[in-house]
């Protein structure tokens, strides 16, 4: 368009010409949709949330809905949700409701995998507090097969740094890094180590002279709950929270005999013991000295807590 002209005079020039111009309009606008208002009944429903670093978080008991027991756990589990929306425990489709005594004898009872069963007691309970949804889920191998995941259970096969064959001492609770780490049992700190890949581990003695690793757990968490070597713990206490083992997180939990061994001499054994790999399991055969397999303890910490969210005890 030249400068200072309008679209009139342009067209007339155009005329005289010869050039035959055609008017054109352009489609009237549609008008936009009315705006529906927003109902408030709506909007998603978000709970508040207490602190992250707070306690009060798990002092809370967490109400799930009636259901067959997670100790039920399949290859495909369904996912159960707490009352707040989030993931919680998850449990099998199509298995039956056993109760723990179903677990601890006859075909769904763990198999022997080298090492003494660690006694299960009506006192302890689960030593993690997550919304993972492997929550309360026990690894194990019974007559009927592989309960949960093979690779989290005890006497898994697994390979060293330098490829040689070695056997998990240990079972791998599902749990997300900053998780609080709780005292399954009332006891006493019998000390706080380093352990594997910049984790640390609590050696917490519980009745009956069973040490419990609490393993894998976040350099220094311990300290924000007050925890020490020589600390009287309450069951359900918090002690430390989850750590990261290289692109993991978990907790790694081991039970070992403590009787006839003070917990200066218990502190000794397995800091030695870590020190020069004398904990490391080598031979089926032959597990650790003092090695217990934590299977049917976690098996019957998982009823219990199970119940407690029920609110049934």
């Amino acid at each position: 368009m030249l400068r200072g002209s309008t679209p009139a005079l342009l067209a007339a020039a155009l005329v005289g010409a010869g050039v035959v111009v055609v008017a054109t309009r352009r489609p009237p606008r549609r008008a936009a949709p009315p705006v529906k208002p927003r109902d408030p009944g709506d909007e998603p429903q978000v709970p508040p949330q207490p602190p992250a670093d707070s306690a009060e978080l798990w002092e809370r008991e967490r109400k799930v809905a009636p259901l067959p027991s997670v100790l039920d756990v399949a290859a495909e589990p369904e996912e159960l949700a707490f009352d707040d929306g989030t993931p919680g425990a998850r449990r099998a489709a199509k298995l039956p409701r056993r109760g723990v005594g179903d677990l601890l004898e006859g075909e769904f009872a763990p198999v022997d995998r080298g090492a003494p069963l660690a006694p299960a007691t009506t006192e302890s309970l689960w030593p993690v507090r997550t919304k993972a949804r492997s929550y309360l889920q026990v690894s194990y191998w019974s007559d009927k097969g592989v309960r949960g995941r093979s690779g989290n259970a005890f006497g898994a096969k697994r390979k060293d740094g330098d490829g040689r064959l070695m056997y998990h001492a240990g079972m791998d609770l599902g749990g997300d890094e900053g998780d609080v780490v709780v005292a399954p049992e009332a006891g006493t700190i019998v000390d706080v180590v380093k352990f594997y890949h910049g984790t640390w581990a609590i050696y917490l003695r519980v009745a009956g002279d069973l040490v419990i690793n609490l393993g894998e757990i976040a350099y220094p968490s311990w300290r924000e709950f007050g925890i020490k070597p020589g600390s009287v713990v309450e069951r359900g206490q918090p002690v430390a929270r989850i750590g990261k083992m290289l692109q993991d997180s978990m907790l790694h939990v081991e039970t070992w005999d403590g009787s006839g061994m003070s917990d200066e001499a218990m502190r000794t054994y397995m800091r030695e013991g870590l020190g020069k790999g004398l904990l490391v399991w080598r031979d089926r055969t032959s597990p650790p000295d003092r090695l217990l397999d934590p299977s049917a303890y976690l098996l019957q910490a998982s009823e219990n807590q199970y119940l407690r969210d029920q609110g049934v005890v």
